[in-house]
């Protein structure tokens, strides 16, 4: 859900302490949601980082910001950018009771990863906010040692599976819609069947249940940003 502001709640304005520089140099989000907890029990999910900056949805559809005010949502559009370990984002509230309102968030990235600050609606209201989400480092992946042109074939592997280790909703897509009723997720301890490689976070895997068009879904896996939603096997 996205930061946001509504007439029914009351904004303390808080003054978040001073963070130590993050001790990396090369922070990114996404593809998951951004997450953000604010202290007027508020929560904002923000959709659509690829990175360093919000974009787009991996399904093409536009970037945006939701969050829920007495069971209502409020929706709206949301630009974004990482310089160094600063977070800046925009948020404009389109529709549901927050509409015609903004917010601008401004957050240090600490070392652990959490994005942390404050934020100022456009009534000159702020809260000050922390991500349930992490942001990640950005480092270049290790190289591959090469195949021994002495050494035989290698043996076939198995087939890449993963466990399922937390209540976990499917989607149609990575950052996609959520599929099936809202009683339906896969519980715990369920092993089910790559369809390829998890990549940014998210696992696409073969999933034989009626509530799965196609029998193929996508499932945020939480392995980078430590979350652990599934474990590849």
């Amino acid at each position: 859900m996205v930061a946001i502001v509504a007439t029914s709640v009351v904004w303390m304005p808080v003054t978040v302490a001073p963070v130590a520089s993050a001790a990396c140099n090369d922070w990114v989000l996404g593809p998951a949601n951004l997450i953000l907890h604010q202290d007027n029990g508020i929560e904002v999910d923000i959709y659509g980082w690829t990175g360093k900056s919000i974009t787009a949805l991996p399904s093409g559809k536009p970037a945006y910001a939701q969050y829920w005010s007495n069971n209502v949502k409020t929706t709206g559009s949301v630009s974004g950018h990482i310089n160094g370990n600063v977070v800046e984002i925009n948020a404009n509230w389109g529709e549901g009771p927050g509409a015609g309102l903004s917010n601008y968030y401004r957050a240090t990235i600490a070392d652990d990863g959490t994005v942390f600050g404050t934020t100022t609606n456009s009534q000159n209201v702020s809260n000050g906010f922390t991500s349930e989400t992490k942001a990640k480092c950005n480092t270049a992946p290790a190289e591959q040692p090469k195949p021994n042109p002495g050494q035989g074939a290698p043996a076939t592997p198995a087939k890449p599976s993963v466990t399922v280790l937390q209540n976990s909703d499917v989607y149609d897509a990575k950052e996609g819609a959520r599929v099936g009723p809202d009683t339906y997720f896969l519980l715990p301890g369920r092993k089910l069947d790559l369809v390829e490689p998890c990549s940014d976070d998210w696992c696409h895997l073969v999933i034989p249940d009626q509530e799965v068009p196609g029998g193929q879904g996508w499932v945020y896996a939480g392995i980078d940003s430590g979350q652990n939603f599934v474990k590849v096997n």
